[in-house]
C-alpha cells in the first residue's frame, strides 16, 4: 500500500497559491524561474522558502515546474 501524503493546512495551500500567482505574473519575455527565484530570495523568508520546498517534495503534483525550478535557483543563490 502507498503511504498517504500529509494533509495540507490552509497556510500550505495559501503558500502554494501565492507561488503560482507570482509565477503567472512574471513577464513572458524573461525567464520565469530566474525572476521568480530573485523574488523568493528578496521577499520570502527562509522559513517560507523551506516550507514551499517541503511541499514541492510531499505534493509534487501541486507545484508547477516553474515554481520548483525557481526554488532550486533561489536555494543556489542563497548559498553563494
Amino acid at each position: 500500500m502507498r503511504e498517504a501524503e500529509p494533509a495540507l493546512t490552509y497556510e500550505d495551500e495559501h503558500l502554494i497559491a501565492m507561488a503560482h500567482q507570482i509565477a503567472a505574473n512574471m513577464p513572458v519575455d524573461q525567464a520565469v524561474s530566474e525572476r521568480m527565484a530573485t523574488h523568493l530570495r528578496t521577499f520570502w523568508t527562509p522559513v517560507m522558502r523551506d516550507r514551499l520546498g517541503t511541499l514541492a517534495i510531499e505534493h509534487p503534483d501541486m507545484v508547477s515546474d516553474d515554481v520548483r525550478d525557481a526554488l532550486e535557483r533561489a536555494s543556489e543563490g542563497a548559498r553563494r
